[in-house]
């Protein structure tokens, strides 16, 4: 599915880890917003997992947690990261054998995941094919003993992970330095919200706290703390 979804949306994957009860994706958006890539992957593993299984409903709780990266300072760190999670929780000791990871196209082992984007990283670790596998086999390797990794999650504002120029640099380019660049009328914005949820006006509004209505209205809330006028909170939005 992951590939099927890169070949649509033209997305680049540097590494995965499907662990028992969640999946880490590092990848490179391109036009496709990651929004839409993960809605496509979270809906379409569901759907295959519930009919397997014989099941209905959610399979994952909550929205997913995406963190952007300085792929300058992190690719490496990264990639090791995640593909030394199963030896973290001791599910095996040598990552080589863990089989729902992309270590195995790392090492050239896999030949079936090509599709997986491991050049960009090999290269850092020689010029020849397997020279470059055989080291970046050492890096994570080594890796082992590091354990858990506290600095990866201590992004700025739970979402950007670089130095102070990066962030900068990335609050700078969606218009997060002073005031948003654009206003939207805050009934229009419910609209919208409607609109892309597949909701009604009051399926979102008045009271109730099922699960679709409370993350309606966070999405409400948070595009409307960004883009229009109003200081609301996480409650229900009054049209």
């Amino acid at each position: 599915m992951l590939q099927d979804c890169k070949g649509a949306y033209s997305f680049r994957v540097y590494a995965y880890v499907l662990m028992r009860d969640h999946v880490h994706l590092l990848i490179e958006t391109g036009r496709v917003p990651l929004s839409r890539i993960m809605q496509r992957l979270s809906s379409g593993y569901t759907q295959y997992f519930n009919r397997r299984h014989k099941l209905t409903g959610h399979l994952f709780q909550g929205r997913y947690k995406a963190i952007l990266c300085d792929k300058d300072s992190y690719l490496l760190e990264l990639s090791r990261y995640l593909h030394l999670n199963p030896v973290r929780v001791k599910a095996v000791e040598d990552p080589g054998t863990y089989r729902w990871s992309s270590y195995g196209a790392y090492l050239g082992k896999r030949g079936g995941q090509n599709w997986v984007d491991s050049e960009e990283v090999l290269r850092y670790f020689g010029r020849k094919e397997q020279e470059a596998r055989r080291g970046y086999r050492r890096f994570v390797l080594e890796g082992i003993g590091l354990g858990h990794r506290d600095e990866f999650y201590e992004a700025v504002e739970s979402r950007i992970l670089g130095d102070k120029e990066f962030v900068e640099e990335v609050k700078t380019r969606v218009g997060e330095k002073g005031r948003p660049r654009f206003k939207i009328k805050p009934e229009i914005l419910l609209k919208g919200v409607c609109k892309v949820l597949g909701k009604a006006l009051e399926e979102i509004v008045g009271g109730g706290k099922d699960r679709d209505r409370v993350r309606a209205r966070e999405l409400f809330s948070y595009l409307a703390r960004r883009c229009t006028d109003l200081q609301v909170n996480s409650g229900s939005p009054k049209g």
